[in-house]
């Protein structure tokens, strides 16, 4: 008896509530706007009729904000604005109908509508604001109609459930950052009048696995995907001139550019392919690479921040490694760089491990930072070298052997800084510039050959400091060897802190300083 008491009490609880809360509801309507009048039926549904632009609200100021039992929201044709705030924080809203006539979302309009799944954002929008649809964490599936051009990222902020995104505008462009580290978005569609996908527009989507491109598609910034690990299926329209796929692989069609490789990460062996682009492989956890004969350039930061890459086998035919290719692929210790190549990026191999490298006979500039942090132990520049850029080898530690041929004519500031396993150094007789602080905490060199005499040292273009701020000689190779064979003296220029003294000195008193000639 006892238990029927109960449950009886509680269902006339539960029954009272429910119907309480549907003839509060039934009974709610008011006015949104000049033109525009509201109401909310039994089921929940709110319905926006009339005309014009609705009015603007604070998040708890809307008359309808003490109902708690809004589902769906269906805004009439004729309405062209949902004002500021309209419908933020309705934690009951699962859908809304938008119509045709829509021009405007403001701000925070449906700001913190936590269960809301999908939105489709109608083709005659111009004007979405910041915040629209923020803290939607529960939206699942975005269309949009409209001009995609007017989608930025502060947009959709922490919108983390979105797992599907379809453009379907007759025109336009997505822009930069759009839909920057949208965490789960695992479907693009990208239909309609598409014609650009800006920089970084999909950048740190790293769930994301499929993507559609239609036929006008023209442009696709080398970093629209950075950093989208798990994409495994690209498909391009057939009409499309500019893009297609290869083995998985997105290729942009004019120019051979692989832009996006296959979820296996190989590079096909095809004619159509001979450009792996800009940061193509950045930050994969892929171990090794065989990068097929058909490539001639990888382009900037294509391998770059890829720690656990351990082996490069680079084509016979490469002509160009760009800035950043393998920037902190720290586990990497060998590479062999082949004949054909005739430029080496800024920063290509910066922060790797490499042990030993040769310079190839057609590089003629070793660009800013390409070796920096790298262990090597010795290096030759060899004669084709012309230039050899600010910082080119800087803070490589190990490095004790440095040969410099003949054919360097400038040596760029803090070059070979902090090497400071560096104990000798021959300047060639071709060189024309030396810049500042060369040399700067190489902690073992005291003394630097130059293979010139001292009237043409002094003609050379150096910087005061040129070697840094350390106490050092220069000996100038050809002058003594001139004095050598005369049983004369030969002349050595000191210098400290950047000044040049001249002093003559005895070839006996000197000998037992001269340093080994490379």
């Amino acid at each position: 008896m006892r238990k029927k008491l109960i449950l009886f009490i509680c269902f006339a609880i539960l029954f009272t509530n429910t119907m309480g809360l549907a003839v509060y509801a039934a009974g709610s309507k008011g006015a949104a706007g000049p033109n525009i009048r509201w109401q909310i039926d039994n089921d929940g549904v709110m319905t926006l009729t009339g005309s014009g632009n609705m009015l603007d609200y604070s998040s708890s100021s809307t008359p309808w904000s003490k109902y708690a039992l809004i589902r769906k929201i269906v805004v009439g044709e004729g309405i062209t604005s949902i004002g500021s705030s309209a419908f933020s924080r309705i934690t009951s809203l699962v859908s809304v109908e938008l119509p045709s006539t829509l021009t405007s979302i403001d701000s925070r309009a449906f700001y913190g509508c936590n269960k809301l799944e999908s939105i489709n954002i109608p083709k005659n929008v111009k004007t979405i604001a910041p915040g629209a649809f923020s803290d939607c964490y529960r939206l699942k599936e975005l269309v949009i109609e409209c001009d995609a051009s007017i989608i930025s990222s502060n947009i959709l902020g922490d919108c983390e459930f979105l797992e599907k995104i379809i453009i379907n505008s007759e025109s336009g462009i997505i822009k930069g950052s759009a839909f920057l580290s949208t965490k789960r978005l695992k479907e693009v569609v990208i239909d309609g009048g598409i014609s650009k996908i800006g920089s970084r527009a999909f950048f740190g989507c790293t769930k994301l696995e499929r993507v559609k491109l239609c036929a006008s598609v023209s442009d696709i910034a080398s970093d629209a995907f950075f950093n989208c690990p798990m994409i495994s299926e690209f498909t391009v329209a057939q009409e499309n001139e500019y893009y297609h796929c290869e083995s998985g692989c997105l290729v942009e069609t004019k120019t051979k550019t692989l832009l996006i490789p296959s979820r296996d990460r190989m590079i096909p062996n095809s004619e159509s392919i001979e450009i792996i682009g800009d940061y193509s492989f950045y930050g994969s956890e892929i171990s090794e690479i065989d990068i097929p004969d058909n490539i001639v350039e990888i382009g900037a930061s294509a391998f770059s921040n890829c720690t656990e890459l351990v082996s490069v086998k680079l084509p016979k035919n490469l002509k160009k490694i760009g800035d950043h290719a393998f920037y902190d692929c720290e586990k990497l210790e060998e590479i062999e760089l082949p004949e054909t190549l005739s430029e080496i990026g800024l920063y290509a191999f910066g922060g790797t491990a490499l042990k030993k490298v040769t310079i190839p006979s057609g590089v003629s500039v070793i660009s800013h930072g390409a070796f920096q942090l790298c262990d090597i132990t010795e290096i030759v520049i060899p004669t084709t070298v012309k230039r050899i850029e600010q910082g080119a080898f800087q803070n490589c530690n190990s490095l004790s052997d440095l040969t410099i041929e003949e054919g360097v004519e400038y040596i760029g500031p803090w070059a070979f800084s902090n090497c400071r396993s560096l104990e000798n150094v021959t300047i060639p007789h071709s060189v024309k510039v030396l810049e500042t602080s060369i040399f700067e905490n190489c902690d073992k060199l005291f003394d630097v050959n130059y293979a010139g005499c001292e009237e043409d040292w002094i003609a050379i273009k150096k910087a005061t400091s040129w070697f840094g701020e350390d106490q050092y000689k220069v000996h100038h190779l050809e002058d003594e060897d001139d004095h050598q064979e005369e049983k004369g003296c030969r002349a050595v220029s000191s210098v400290a802190s950047g000044s040049f003294v001249v002093f003559l000195t005895s070839l006996v008193a000197l000998g037992s300083k001269k340093k080994k000639i490379k």
